[in-house]
């Protein structure tokens, strides 16, 4: 059935939660979104490397701010609503004030299927399209980085698998690696250098319930991920 779950209480320090902690391009801030309490918070890093808040961000258009993620400068913030499948667009000042100036889906227009959880959002590192995973659609939606700061929707395609938790961009963005924690699988894609598209490759990794994902500099070498996997299901 066809179920939307209710909005948290604003407000209530017991039911803050955070998801997620990013730093500014110059490690001056931190951002921090709250998923029950539906804001983003920053934190100034002061010399002796304590925290000092400097305030928070809220707006109607959040419904779980879970992950966020910025421009190389810092000057642009996306953040994504779990309970919402949304990405919210800032202007960041570059002092932790944040402007919303846009708004817009994970999903295809008109859905009407159950209660999805977006995941994941991270930003290519060209800087020019956005990347997110829909939990329950299973589902990556690309998007296009405009030059005005706007997103564009480009392309909605199936994750492989079930529960897309998260992924990571490999080989200097050129490979979108994602976990599909209820099917217990990795699955890579290709991604076009030119419209930031991506498409599945042939294969796919078994791995027992996998959640996050990371990859450490040189650990693979200077070889791509395999389009044809010896471990496969």
């Amino acid at each position: 059935s066809h179920v939307r779950l209710p909005r948290l209480p604003r407000g209530n320090s017991d039911l803050a939660r955070a998801h997620d902690v990013e730093l500014s391009h110059d490690g001056s801030l931190v951002f921090v979104p709250d998923i029950a309490n539906d804001r983003v918070y920053t934190f100034e890093i002061g010399e002796d490397g304590k925290l000092e808040s400097n305030g928070f961000v809220s707006s109607d258009s959040f419904r779980g701010p879970r992950h966020l993620t910025m421009t190389s400068d810092s000057s642009r913030v996306f953040v994504l609503n779990q309970i919402g499948s949304s990405v919210v667009a800032f202007r960041h000042d570059g002092n932790g004030k944040l402007v919303e100036y846009q708004s817009i889906s994970t999903l295809p227009d008109g859905y009407e299927g159950p209660q999805n959880h977006a995941a994941e959002i991270l930003l290519h590192p060209g800087g020019q399209f956005l990347y997110t995973s829909n939990r329950v659609h299973d589902s990556l939606s690309v998007f296009a980085l405009e030059a005005d700061g706007k997103l564009r929707a480009l392309q909605r395609v199936a994750s492989g698998g079930s529960r897309p938790w998260s992924f990571v961009l490999a080989e200097d963005g050129g490979f979108l690696i994602c976990s599909n924690r209820k099917s217990d699988n990795l699955v890579v894609f290709r991604i076009d250098p030119e419209d930031g598209k991506i498409a599945r490759q042939r294969g796919e990794i078994a791995v027992p319930d996998p959640v996050s994902l990371a990859i450490r500099d040189g650990a693979a070498g200077d070889s791509a991920p395999n389009e044809n996997p010896s471990t496969q299901r």
